[in-house]
């Protein structure tokens, strides 16, 4: 570089009167510090890859929002609920004096232990598959009822049948809140005796 411009300058002045020679520099100046603007490419080049990386770190945290959100009701099941009575309505009474529900899984499914104390202190344990594909499956624990079927409405919607030999004996829905916290199972059909009830039982996650 040095020689070249040792070059030109000696062009110059054989060549070029003295006003002539001095544009001549100043514009070989300008000249040589347009290399710079490769540095200004490096310099856009790299704020388009921190641009790209926030735009992708942003695209993950959106994802990852999404996937939560979207989170099916057997997954924001899993865990401990306790029944809130005051919240809860059984007709006809009495309600028990207390039940837990805990959901676990089970391979593919979704495992539902009900744990009763009823209103004379008598403890009963109840277990349903919960397999959202719109067919009975075993339910234990119960005379009442062998089996239940559930179907999925969305998210947060579950409709089901309990039956007792192929014969449907109860109808209900299950809704779990928007935030995960509030999980409430309506109930019509028939009870002990033959007598027809209706409940809305409220949980709570523990």
């Amino acid at each position: 570089m040095q020689k070249l411009q040792l070059h030109l300058v000696t062009w110059f002045r054989l060549e070029l009167p003295c006003h002539s020679f001095l544009q001549a520099i100043t514009s070989f100046q300008s000249q040589l510090r347009k290399p710079k603007r490769k540095d200004d490419k490096h310099l856009r080049r790299n704020s388009m890859n921190r641009r790209n990386i926030l735009v992708l770190g942003l695209s993950a945290v959106i994802a990852t929002a999404l996937s939560q959100a979207g989170l099916s009701q057997s997954d924001l099941l899993i865990g401990t609920w306790k029944l809130n009575l005051e919240k809860s309505k059984y007709s006809p009474g009495p309600p028990p004096k207390s039940q837990t529900l805990n959901f676990q899984r089970a391979g593919q499914d979704l495992q539902n232990t009900a744990e009763t104390i009823d209103a004379q202190d008598q403890a009963t344990k109840i277990v349903f598959m919960h397999i959202y594909d719109g067919k009975p499956h075993p339910t234990t624990g119960n005379p009442l009822f062998d089996a239940t079927t559930y179907t999925r409405v969305d998210d947060h919607h579950v409709k089901w049948v309990r039956s007792k030999a192929d014969k449907p004996v109860q109808t209900g829905t299950n809704e779990i809140s928007a935030d995960g916290k509030t999980f409430t199972v309506s109930t019509e059909g028939i009870g002990p005796n033959g007598q027809p009830i209706s409940s809305v039982g409220v949980y709570e996650k523990q």
